[in-house]
């Protein structure tokens, strides 16, 4: 999934129109649902500036945003093997069982959509990984 693409996932469940998102972003109100439709298809690229703006428009983490993000399960394994060494292994099963009980949460109505997310494209560490 590319940035854009991401982009429009939470562009939507966050209940914002092209025009919209675009006027908060400062653009014209002519040009303004355009821009955001070329960030989206990936007809003009995310700057880093531009990603963190929209982060913050979207109250999500600039992360989303990222063209980093690992998009298969061999990337996905690779990252958990460096994170692992980094950080050791109950990181890796924290942050995994976070996303599985978010998921449970939201099926039996638990959370309601703004947690789901908050879960999903807000999520910080919530404690300091010592490197020592």
């Amino acid at each position: 999934m590319t940035p854009g693409e991401r982009l429009k996932m939470i562009r939507v469940r966050r209940g914002f129109t092209l025009k919209a998102l675009g006027r908060l972003m400062g653009y014209s109100e002519g040009s303004a649902d355009t821009r955001i439709a070329q960030f989206e298809s990936s007809k003009r690229g995310l700057t880093k500036k531009v990603g963190e703006k929209l982060a913050s428009i979207l109250e999500v983490h600039p992360d989303n945003f990222s063209p980093h993000i690992c998009e298969t399960p061999v990337e996905l394994y690779r990252s958990m093997v460096w994170i692992a060494k980094e950080y050791g292994g109950a990181s890796i099963h924290k942050c995994y069982m976070d996303w599985m009980f978010s998921g449970v949460d939201e099926l039996y109505g638990v959370i309601d959509d703004m947690e789901v997310l908050r879960r999903e494209f807000v999520y910080e560490k919530e404690e300091q990984h010592d490197r020592g």
